[in-house]
């Protein structure tokens, strides 16, 4: 199971078609379905449209400034996308009543031990599920939640 991001897809519009569809694979490897066109398409609401202009490939404005060479190596467009999708903010739609909880106790800057005793559960039993959380939501830390976090985990 994988948790959405807000980006269901992604349009690369693009001339340059090979190192398109190499960017359209990484991305589609970290669960952004990807197309590439040549034309203009319209702004949907979820997706990342990436753009190539003077030979650098643009991302859509509110996720970064920064561009991608289009001769970019691998080695290159595979950590650029990651940090990309490290400021990406999370969704919270796929997680169970006691994920929810475990992410409302981080927000709110409780350790581990103070959510166990909050949820009554033990302090093993908190971190043992914080590390399922953090690996379904592709997450490494508590700290990456709290920066990642939109505002939009519902009751």
């Amino acid at each position: 199971m994988t948790v959405s991001n807000p980006y269901k897809k992604a349009v690369i519009i693009a001339k340059t078609y090979l190192p398109a569809l190499g960017l359209g694979w990484e991305l589609t490897q970290r669960g952004i379905p990807t197309e590439v066109t040549q034309e203009k398409v319209s702004q949907v609401e979820g997706t990342l449209t990436i753009l190539e202009v003077d030979g650098y490939f643009t991302f859509s404005l509110n996720v970064t400034d920064k561009k991608l060479p289009l001769d970019a190596e691998k080695k290159e467009v595979i950590p650029f996308i990651d940090e990309i999708l490290k400021k990406v903010p999370l969704e919270f739609d796929d997680l169970t009543d006691r994920e929810r909880r475990l992410v409302r106790g981080i927000l709110q800057g409780f350790t581990n031990k103070e959510i166990a005793g909050r949820l009554y559960l033990s302090e093993k039993t908190v971190r043992n599920n914080l590390t399922a959380l953090y690996r379904k939501l592709k997450i490494q830390s508590r700290e990456e939640l709290v920066v990642r976090y939109n505002g939009n985990l519902k009751d």
